[in-house]
């Protein structure tokens, strides 16, 4: 699993190999799963030594704090509005995450209960997909 930050160098953009690390979708600070290693290897990369190799990825499900229904399943679109609350908890960044952009509709994969919240919201902990 990594963590994708964007291009991390400014040789990036002029790169043969550009379109395949920076230009295929993936969205900054998500989190990606390899599932499949492509055969070939490249020698082009100053960013790696010259030594990268193309992969597959699935990006990984997102845990985010949200109020929904107790009925609702796996595959349910879930929409986040994101609420600036003004406390000071340890969560946060599961009830407004940077990868999970305001308004987009997102998957659900699971829900693992309610959880505390500070200032008295009644939410569940769940892991979303978004698109």
């Amino acid at each position: 699993m990594f963590t994708y930050t964007g291009e991390t160098d400014p040789g990036c953009a002029a790169c043969k190999l550009h379109k395949v690390c920076h230009g295929s979708g993936l969205k900054k600070e998500r989190d990606y799963v390899v599932t499949n290693v492509r055969p070939v290897k490249h020698d082009v990369c100053h960013v790696f030594e010259g030594k990268v190799q193309v992969v597959e990825v699935d990006p990984t499900p997102l845990p985010v704090r949200i109020a929904i229904a107790t009925s609702a399943t796996r595959g349910t679109g879930v929409s986040k509005h994101f609420q600036e609350c003004g406390a000071s908890c340890l969560l946060k960044r599961h009830c407004n995450p940077p990868a999970l952009q305001e308004g987009v509709t997102a998957a659900l994969e699971s829900v693992e209960g309610n959880v505390p919240c500070l200032v008295g919201r009644k939410l569940k902990f769940a892991w979303v997909r978004p698109p």
